[in-house]
């Protein structure tokens, strides 16, 4: 029998250098406080968000603008006016615990929703000191309307005041952050870097997940693969996972009549994690960020896991437990996302379906989170909004969707 010659190539890659800073410490909650009322992130994200406008209402209407207080309306019937205010939009089918209780009493069961828009929701308009009751029948496109806009959207509009109370609006302006003008570097084609993203691994929910993820860091690692395969991999300088890494569901409720295993499933499902980390954080750099059902707490910004889950892993300076919403920097590139209650969010409260326009919407408005926290919980900041979107970010993520979509976005002048 002939003797097989192998010709094996042996050329090693190494993995590219690369800038990282995380810049999510704004998520980070210090003196934790439960007893604040809301109202003070609602106060202050106007307050901040008033300033921002200014600069855009001078830029779309032109200087000297005169920009008034709702209070001052009243004066003003008939004459177009320009108001900033905070967007509230009444909607009937809104869950409320007040509702919930009350129906408890009821002999017909109401059906659950999943979907809470209806033709007779409302939209007003409030500052610090009034409300006024919005109405769309001046624009001349749909780009505004009951269907697209949420709760907690700091906008101003153009309009005329009417004699019932009402605010005709005939156009709008969002404050929609800038670009940060950056110096740009010449790199080679050799110089490229690669983030990879990845979401949903529902370790504890979908075991026929586990092999597929194993191959994923087998792939990483180098171990798959051609030369050139390889090569590519290589220029890979940092893993990304972003939300849902246990579960994407919550746990069952207890039932004495039925045997529960989803703890010791999720106990398991951590291990495996760590392990995984483990294995991906001694060879590149890793963030991991918490989703909706995962082990930390549920209000947002949802904490970093803490570092006893991940005994292993944590050993690896590479390996970065991150917040839920995310921020950070690579090569000079600022990067913003979220685990994806944010686009849940707001397919629930408008008309909206496709998550990519609806993550165009969130960077118009200008805010990660306006609903927050009167439809999707957060805690009870008091002088700070973190959520606020002051630059605009070179790339901006959402997982756990359905599919995976991209879409460049671009301002007025062709460029963002």
């Amino acid at each position: 029998m002939p003797e097989f010659v192998g010709n094996y190539d042996q050329t090693e890659f190494e993995r590219s250098s690369f800038n990282y800073a995380d810049m999510s410490s704004v998520f980070h909650l210090k003196d934790v406080n439960y007893t604040r009322q809301f109202a003070h992130i609602y106060a202050y994200r106007l307050v901040q968000m008033r300033e921002i406008l200014h600069l855009k209402i001078q830029q779309k209407w032109g200087e000297g603008c005169d920009i008034y207080k709702l209070s001052e309306l009243h004066d003003k019937i008939g004459e177009e006016c320009i108001i900033v205010g905070t967007l509230f939009k009444h909607q009937e089918l809104k869950p409320s615990i007040l509702k919930e209780i009350s129906e408890e009493n009821n002999l017909i069961p109401q059906p659950p929703r999943t979907h809470f828009v209806s033709d007779t929701d409302e939209v007003i308009l409030e500052d610090e000191l009034q409300r006024v009751p919005l109405t769309f029948d001046g624009l001349n496109d749909n780009s505004l309307s009951l269907n697209n806009i949420m709760t907690g959207c700091i906008i101003a509009v153009k309009g005329i005041p009417q004699d019932g109370g009402k605010f005709v609006v005939v156009d709008f302006c969002w404050p929609t952050p800038s670009a940060a003008i950056k110096a740009l570097t010449t790199r080679s084609l050799g110089d490229d870097r690669f983030l990879v993203l990845i979401s949903g691994l529902e370790l504890a929910t979908n075991v026929a997940t586990n092999l597929h993820v194993q191959l994923f860091v087998d792939w990483i690692y180098g171990l798959l693969g051609d030369k050139k395969e390889n090569s590519k991999v290589s220029k890979i300088v940092q893993v990304l996972i972003a939300g849902n890494s246990i579960r994407s569901t919550p746990m069952k409720k207890p039932n004495y009549r039925d045997k529960i295993d989803d703890f010791p499933r999720d106990i398991q499902a951590i291990k495996h994690l760590d392990d995984l980390l483990f294995q991906l954080a001694s060879t590149v750099d890793v963030q991991i960020m918490p989703g909706e059902f995962d082990p930390t707490d549920r209000t947002l910004p949802q904490q970093a896991f803490h570092r006893c889950l991940f005994p292993k892993a944590s050993e690896y300076s590479s390996l970065h437990r991150v917040t839920n919403p995310n921020q950070f920097e690579i090569e000079g590139h600022l990067i913003i996302g979220s685990s994806g209650q944010t686009v849940q969010d707001v397919l629930r409260f408008t008309n909206l379906e496709d998550p990519i326009d609806i993550m165009d919407k969130i960077l118009d408005w200008g805010h990660q989170i306006p609903s927050a926290p009167d439809t999707i919980p957060c805690y009870p900041f008091e002088g700070q909004d973190p959520f606020i979107i002051k630059e605009m970010p070179d790339v901006f993520f959402v997982s756990n969707q359905q599919s995976f979509q991209t879409s460049l976005k671009t301002n007025g002048s062709g460029n963002y």
